[in-house]
């Protein structure tokens, strides 16, 4: 039997993320994407362990749809935080959105944490000073 090597995101350096599959599809209507995620950004530090406890609870079904980590992989910035992003199956559903940052707590993911749609990301919406590119915030349901 061949062992697959399990990636870690604090020394994989050969792809800018890791990904994590759950038991869900995301929604699409008329070629839209309803799809969207919560931003969970860790030092790099701590990294690995949070991605453990994310990565084990969307393989069990207890997250979103799916999740991802970016790597240590060299990329155009410079930065020391990872961003992991758990991702829901729609935006508009916001009692599955509160259920999944629910359960983000549940597994020990504390602070602030920003949700963002797909459509955004895909059109090239970030976030800039003064100005939000998140649809909700954490503070939104608790």
């Amino acid at each position: 039997m061949k062992c697959r090597r399990m990636l870690i995101p604090s020394k994989e350096t050969s792809q800018p993320w890791i990904y994590a599959d759950g038991k869900g599809e995301g929604c699409y209507e008329d070629g839209q994407t309803y799809v969207g995620k919560w931003l969970v950004f860790v030092s790099h530090e701590h990294v690995d362990e949070v991605w453990e406890r994310i990565r084990r609870a969307v393989e069990a079904g207890n997250l979103g749809i799916s999740a991802k980590v970016s790597t240590s992989r060299p990329s155009g910035y410079k930065s020391t935080v990872h961003v992991i992003c758990v991702y829901t199956y729609d935006f508009r559903d916001k009692a599955d959105v509160g259920r999944v940052l629910t359960a983000l707590r549940d597994i020990g993911i504390t602070g602030r944490l920003y949700y963002k749609t797909d459509q955004a990301t895909l059109s090239g919406v970030y976030a800039k000073k003064k100005q939000r590119a998140s649809l909700y915030a954490s503070d939104d349901f608790e």
